[in-house]
């Protein structure tokens, strides 16, 4: 099924370098070579990262997840926050490069990946393309809804699963990760609370991977520098409430 999901080209927005979905994954000890041969079977142009996986306890991965958790809703529990403490071996999965034509291709082979991972072992999981971390149940059930026939319940499973929001840059709130699905992220400025400044950023991802016209002020990614896992290069879409 994800053969049939395509990411919009929003008009006039090219990305000046390629993109790759990378997955951090957290596993008990002696845990690398059955993470590797899993994403080597995987395939789908997946490739286990020899050079930055390692055994052992990494002391930066509670800091690391921890500002990465998905909060609105929160898809994590007390089990996740333990597992990150637990955690005896680090492994990194990317993506080959991406285009827009293929990004929810390989979006959705990212989450089922993660899948495959935690069926062997795996016991946390981020994207770190898009900032955000979510408990071992959640990317199951990610996995799992993404048999769904319906093509806007696949596109709403991938927002969730790999794009983070919001994010706040001096009043500002954002998304990061939509480069993962070939689109720009969101910008709201104005006065709404923060669930319902979220529930705007969502219609409008949640739109644009429908396909849906975007007619809002497109502008170059400032959150972020350019050598940022972080920074969108198809640029951000900007709500504006505040009249200016």
């Amino acid at each position: 099924m994800a053969s049939s999901l395509v990411a919009a080209e929003p008009s006039g927005v090219q990305s000046p370098r390629p993109v790759r979905l990378i997955l951090c994954v957290l596993g008990p000890a002696n845990w690398l070579t059955a993470a590797a041969r899993c994403v080597r079977d995987f395939g789908r142009g997946f490739r286990f990262d020899e050079e930055f996986s390692a055994e052992g306890w990494d002391d930066r991965m509670p800091a690391s997840f921890g500002v990465s958790w998905n909060q609105i809703p929160p898809t994590f529990d007390e089990d996740d926050l333990t597992a990150i403490i637990d955690h005896r071996s680090l492994a990194y999965a990317l993506s080959e490069p991406m285009s827009p034509p293929n990004s929810l291709t390989a979006a959705a082979d990212a989450v089922r990946l993660v899948d495959r991972l935690i069926k062997v072992g795996a016991i946390a999981c981020k994207c770190e393309t898009g900032g955000v971390a979510h408990g071992v149940r959640h990317w199951r059930r990610f996995a799992e809804g993404l048999n769904n026939p319906s093509h806007s319940a696949r596109n709403r499973i991938l927002y969730r699963a790999l794009v983070r929001r919001p994010l706040d840059d001096e009043g500002v709130l954002y998304s990061a990760g939509m480069h993962s699905l070939g689109l720009p992220d969101i910008d709201y400025r104005g006065r709404r609370d923060l669930l319902a400044a979220t529930a705007m950023i969502d219609r409008v991802g949640l739109a644009a991977l429908a396909g849906e016209a975007i007619e809002l002020r497109h502008r170059p990614c400032t959150h972020y520098s350019p050598d940022a896992l972080l920074y969108n290069p198809y640029g951000n879409w900007l709500i504006d409430e505040t009249g200016q």
